[in-house]
């Protein structure tokens, strides 16, 4: 099986606190990744906190994954303890876009106090989660 392409979602500057002033690059595959195609499931890395002062940075960058044409985008939130309203809202902009180009949106998560919030605002009866991306790709249903 061939590595999915890989998004990084958050590269901290050094001086932020918390991994809070997280901030984003281009849209740019991990290094080693080969370009995406519509074949294959881009993964898109979250970083270890989501806030109102990346959420806008992450949504790009979904939008960006599923703008590939890929039928499956994977969002890889395994890395991740702390996630505000904003964040959420990212996942259901991002659900929604997907949904609206007949693409899924496939959310990892491993954390249970991430588990607990998308059951709380019952995202996990809209988002498909998984827990892992490497499931989450390789799960076959449509």
């Amino acid at each position: 099986m061939t590595s999915q392409p890989r998004f990084r979602a958050g590269l901290c500057r050094p001086s932020a606190s918390r991994d809070r002033g997280c901030r984003t690059r281009e849209v740019i595959p991990m290094a080693g990744a080969a370009p995406v195609t519509p074949a294959q499931s881009p993964v898109v890395t979250f970083p270890a906190e989501i806030d109102v002062t990346n959420a806008g940075k992450v949504r790009r960058l979904l939008y960006a994954a599923l703008a590939t044409g890929a039928p499956i985008v994977v969002a890889d939130l395994t890395a991740i303890r702390y996630c505000d309203s904003m964040g959420l809202r990212a996942l259901v902009l991002a659900h929604q876009r997907a949904a609206a180009n007949g693409a899924q949106l496939r959310v990892a998560v491993s954390a249970e106090e991430i588990l607990r919030i998308m059951a709380i605002t019952k995202l996990d009866t809209v988002l498909r989660i998984y827990p892992s991306p490497e499931e989450a790709v390789a799960d076959g249903t449509g």
